[in-house]
């Protein structure tokens, strides 16, 4: 009997070597693109219900072989198989498919369930995407437990896109967890997260102090690393260290009057600058941003020894140009709320108190052009019209002629051409505004400028203060001339 059990245990032995080695011998002709021969030894393995060589064959089969044709239904049912067999990148790759409606239809509650069953096997791209369904309310009724449960798993793995995404959510309630987890993100380059850390150290909520010093180097950081909204950050937190230094002096100067008796005026009210635009962001257009922010990695958990992710051929294409683009966004998303949505200003708010009168600068009266719902709107026109008579459609060579270093006040950045006119009319703002369109964070805008600029930051709020409905008085981004010339390009 003893001798019977032995032989038995030995012909297992020598299975599981044959196996192992059919296995590698799978994944060694793949590696090296001899498709005929993976294919031979991989077929048998899945039979057999192995998920990464059915795996294979699902990429074998949607990039065809040695140059001929793809056979996308035969890279489909192997892919499913992959995932039924449980295997983590094969459950990846099926929901990303039924995410995006490539080769199936698409279907939210199928790549929900995929991802969560790659999430389950322990897949980082898998366990990502689970927080994001679930904080959308894609596929799934929205949970914010179970989307921060598996955010937080991703975001303690290492993933950017969950890190910031997290960071994003949890500034208002948890700001000092939201900076931790903003400084991890910044530590692996992610030029959003310093930006967002100026500004958590430049207006801080309870729970953390102000520190201009901090929140200039790490604005100076994004910069360096090309977010193009920081350049703007870093030039207010400048203007903002001289108004606090001014404030100082001025109330040190008071203190010392008094306590040697001498009569003095009072000193002068400092104010605060805010020059950056910090708009609330709600929980589903957090991810939004991240998303913006951090290129894709589909194949985060891809290893040398593991195929990528992406083994349909059309899924594999569209993988490639969602990272080209994520990657250009991340050069450019300029504020926490998707401006292409709201179709709304970046918003500061107005200080109530008003300096005295100064010198403005209105922009001088030009040929009107026609209203921005004729086709002919994109270029100026000889022709004028009634109801405008001080500004209108403008041109870049008309921005980059503008006064530098005046401050104006930048009203909107709107989508179409109706969506302007029912701005200005809606503020009888007709014939007050200047507006061009411009190459933005959010996409092609018309950016909306009122047409009277002022030599100081205190002669624009009086502009703002006096000359503005009230309902737009408090939501107006002081800007330089010279800083709107840095923050948009033209469009081709």
């Amino acid at each position: 009997m003893a001798r019977i059990v032995f032989s038995l245990l030995s012909l297992l032995c020598f299975c599981a070597t044959a196996v192992a080695a059919d296995d590698q011998r799978c994944r060694t002709f793949y590696d090296n693109q001899q498709t005929r021969e993976a294919l031979h030894h991989c077929l048998p393995l899945a039979a057999q219900g192995d998920g990464e060589a059915s795996f294979i064959l699902s990429s074998l089969y949607s990039q065809g072989f040695e140059g001929g044709s793809s056979d996308l239904k035969q890279a489909l049912k192997w892919l499913t198989r992959s995932a039924e067999q449980g295997y983590a990148p094969g459950c990846y790759n099926l929901a990303a498919l039924y995410d995006r409606g490539e080769v199936v239809p698409q279907d939210m509650a199928a790549a929900f369930r995929w991802y969560l069953e790659g999430a389950k096997l322990d897949h980082l791209a898998s366990q990502l995407q689970t927080g994001l369904f679930y904080l959308k309310g894609k596929g799934v009724e929205q949970d914010y437990v179970q989307a921060h449960h598996w955010l937080a798993i991703a975001a303690n793995r290492g993933d950017q896109r969950a890190q910031v995404t997290l960071a994003t959510l949890l500034k208002a309630t948890k700001p000092a967890e939201s900076v931790k987890l903003f400084q991890r993100a910044a530590q692996s380059g992610n030029s959003y997260a310093y930006y967002q850390l100026a500004l958590l150290f430049r207006e801080p909520p309870a729970g953390i102090s102000m520190n201009l010093n901090q929140a200039l180097e790490y604005a100076l950081e994004s910069e360096k690393l090309g977010y193009q909204p920081a350049v703007d950050l870093v030039e207010s937190i400048k203007q903002q260290q001289v108004l606090e230094e001014a404030h100082r002096v001025a109330l040190a100067a008071l203190t010392e009057a008094e306590l040697t008796g001498v009569e003095s005026s009072p000193a002068p009210a400092v104010e605060t600058v805010i020059a950056e635009p910090v708009t609330p962001v709600d929980d589903v257009q957090a991810e939004d941003l991240a998303s913006q922010t951090v290129p894709k990695e589909s194949n985060q958990q891809s290893g040398p020894d593991e195929p990528s992710v992406e083994t349909v051929a059309s899924a594999a294409s569209s993988a490639t140009n969602d990272a080209q683009t994520e990657t250009e966004a991340q050069k450019e998303v300029q504020t926490e709320v998707s401006l292409a949505e709201r179709e709304s200003t970046e918003v500061v708010v107005a200080n109530s108190a008003v300096a005295p009168v100064e010198k403005r600068t209105v922009t001088p009266k030009t040929p009107a052009v026609k209203p921005l719902g004729d086709s002919s709107a994109n270029t100026h026109s000889a022709a004028t019209e009634a109801n405008v008579d001080l500004a209108g459609l403008r041109d870049f060579t008309w921005l980059m002629a503008q006064p530098r270093q005046h401050y104006v006040l930048q009203l909107a950045q709107l989508s179409s051409d109706e969506s302007v006119n029912a701005y200005l009319r809606d503020n009888k703002l007709q014939g007050r505004v200047n507006f061009f369109k411009a190459v933005t964070a959010a996409g092609n805008k018309y950016v909306v400028l009122y047409a009277e600029s002022a030599t100081s930051l205190q002669g624009a709020k009086q502009i703002a203060a006096t000359e503005l409905p009230k309902k737009l008085s408090g939501m107006v981004w002081f800007r330089t001339y010279h800083a709107i010339q840095n923050a948009y390009k033209p469009v081709d």
